[in-house]
């Protein structure tokens, strides 16, 4: 094998030339040329070049390479025959094919200066498909012109799906950099207000913020404008803020609705906000998307602001019936333990108001209140007993003070065991309490609640430990009060692909079954109050073989079916084309609910 190195071509060019570092099988030099045959090897800097043969022409710079790859900070290159310039390593390919990072592009000739790519009869695809497999979809156009990681202009273009033309396109643009200002792919549905269509434009604002704005146009009821912007305040803290409004020609006026929503935590202090805001209560029973949005009767609005031991909150609601509100509270509270005995303590000072909308309250009225909890355990051979006491003050401006004792003890016995793989954790005993509170006792905020006078009866808990975590948990009551049996239990089941869910209370029954893995995915759930009674069903299923899934959502409650629909999907192999059909007919409709969404990767 015979080894070449060629340099010192920077006298022969303006700009000096990146040396080449060139091997191959055999090398002959002569007349200022230099030729290469068999398992030719560039080093062009921080790039590299292979083929099969090479000619190098020392006085101009220009290396010609047949049958090889060319090895680019961005991506690799494939192609027939190259051209390039050792000057600034631009250069002309033939039949080439270009494979970046987040897009591949080939064709009869591409052409590179610096980090710009342009061409003639090329294809261009953002599609993960390996080379020689069939392209999900793709763009072939005249010409082409693309900065690389970015965008790619081209034009005399038709857009293809699995290499079959589907839609001409005279001149376009194909978004590649993951978070480049560009349109979306739409959204097309048909429901009671009829044809609605939705077209998403993306706008990046920056590494750590974008806007979504987002037209949106129904058939009876016009045009509505629809954004949403982020913002990244860290890793794991953003604020989001959705904003929607328009003229709505079946009602005659502007309607619209706001969002925003996020937390802030810079060192010891903590921002959260979570705030709804509608131009009328009716609002989300016509534009709501599915039927549990639009049977929603009221928004509530928190907020939060504060560190560790001192915090101002509010809570209001915008409901069609007057409620109690609070606009504003500020609240102290602490803890503290040493060994066995724990403690905690809060005051706090509210502003409440009656009414049905944050903006105009009434009848304003001001409570202090003041609650604290100790508590302590003590282990006596195999019993376990914990012993807690709770007190609460409470004074409104117009309304005599009340306060509120209550005590009580656990008595547990825990037993653990090993069986099979499973560790099991478990303990047995007896609670219960006693309580006490003024005459004066009158409740009126949320958060003020009277227990039992007397409550006592037996409590199970369970525990399974397996190496991958807790696939069984299960806690059990039966107390006993003035006012009869409250049972209670609470069950949780993780194994495998299955989970599940039963919880068992005075007025709140809840259960629920999932089971999810690669094929599909099938979930089962029912809720139960004095008030209502909710069942829900849905399921999606992969076909074996196929890149295709269906399913079935079902939502009912005692008496009736509130919305159903079946879901058709398909999801292309290199997960670069998703499509999705689906119908749902509700009983806050009169004709079905159908929608298409294509997102393209």
């Amino acid at each position: 094998m015979l080894w070449a190195l060629v340099s010192g071509i920077a006298a022969a060019q303006e700009a000096a030339p990146t040396p080449a570092v060139i091997s191959a099988d055999l090398i002959l030099a002569e007349d200022g040329l230099a030729t290469g045959t068999g398992s030719v090897s560039i080093q062009l800097g921080d790039q590299r070049a292979e083929g099969q043969r090479f000619v190098l022409d020392v006085a101009s710079g220009t290396l010609l390479l047949e049958e090889g790859t060319w090895h680019r900070a961005e991506g690799t290159v494939s192609f027939s025959r190259a051209e390039i310039d050792l000057g600034d390593l631009s250069g002309v390919l033939l039949n080439a094919r270009y494979t970046g990072e987040s897009f591949s592009a080939s064709g009869r000739s591409l052409s590179f200066v610096g980090e710009h790519l342009s061409g003639e009869a090329v294809t261009v695809s953002v599609c993960g498909c390996p080379e020689g497999a069939p392209q999900t979809w793709d763009v072939t156009a005249r010409t082409v012109s693309v900065k690389l990681d970015e965008i790619a202009r081209f034009s005399g273009g038709w857009i293809r799906v699995c290499e079959r033309r589907l839609l001409p396109v005279p001149i376009g643009a194909v978004v590649l950099a993951p978070r480049r200002t560009g349109l979306l792919p739409p959204a097309i549905g048909y429901g009671v207000d009829g044809l609605q269509l939705t077209t998403p434009i993306f706008i990046a604002a920056g590494t750590h913020a974008d806007l979504t704005v987002s037209p949106a146009w129904r058939q009876e009821r016009g045009v509505r404008g629809l954004a949403e912007g982020r913002l990244s305040l860290t890793d794991a803290e953003e604020v989001v803020l959705r904003g929607a409004l328009g003229d709505d020609l079946k009602e005659g006026r502007w309607r619209g609705a706001g969002d925003l929503e996020g937390t802030w935590t810079p060192g010891p202090v903590r921002v959260g906000v979570d705030a709804q805001r509608w131009s009328d209560l009716d609002y989300q029973s016509d534009y709501g998307g599915d039927f549990l949005t639009r049977a929603a009767p009221w928004t509530e609005s928190l907020g939060v602001l504060g560190l560790p031991w001192v915090r101002l909150e509010s809570d209001t609601f915008q409901s069609a019936e007057s409620t109690t509100q609070r606009p504003l509270a500020g609240v102290l509270s602490a803890s503290g333990g040493r060994g066995a005995v724990s403690t905690w303590g809060q005051g706090r000072l509210d502003v409440f108001a009656e009414g049905s909308d944050p903006a105009a309250l009434s009848e304003t009225a001001l409570r202090s209140a003041a609650v604290g909890t100790i508590s302590a355990s003590h282990r006596w051979n195999a019993l376990q007993l914990t012993g807690t006491a709770r007190g609460q003050g409470v004074a409104w401006s117009a309304a005599e003070p009340w306060a509120l004792g209550q005590a009580g003890v656990t008595a547990m016995v825990p037993m653990w065991g090993d069986i099979g793989g499973l560790r099991h954790l478990a303990a047995a005993g007896l609670t219960a309490s006693v309580s006490g509170w003024t005459a004066a006792a009158s409740p009126r905020a949320p958060d003020e609640s009277l227990p039992d006078a007397i409550a006592v009866g037996p409590r199970i808990t369970s525990r399974w430990i397996a190496a991958r975590g807790v696939p069984i948990s299960a806690v059990a009551g039966l107390p006993w009060t003035p006012d009869g049996l409250r049972p209670e239990a609470a069950v949780r089941l993780q194994h495998g692909a299955w989970s599940g869910r039963l919880q068992l209370e005075d007025g709140l029954q809840v259960a629920s079954a999932a089971w999810s893995d690669a094929p599909g995915r099938l979930t089962f759930s029912a809720v139960r109050t004095e008030d209502v009674g909710l069942g829900n069903l849905s399921t999606t299923w992969w076909i074996p073989g196929v890149p295709i899934a269906v399913g079935w959502r079902h939502l009912a409650d005692l008496s009736q079916t509130l919305s159903a629909g079946p879901l058709l999907r398909y999801r292309s192999p290199c997960d670069c084309l998703d499509v999705s059909a689906s119908a749902a007919w509700a009983a806050d409709r009169s004709l079905p609910d159908l929608g298409l969404q294509v997102q393209v990767r």
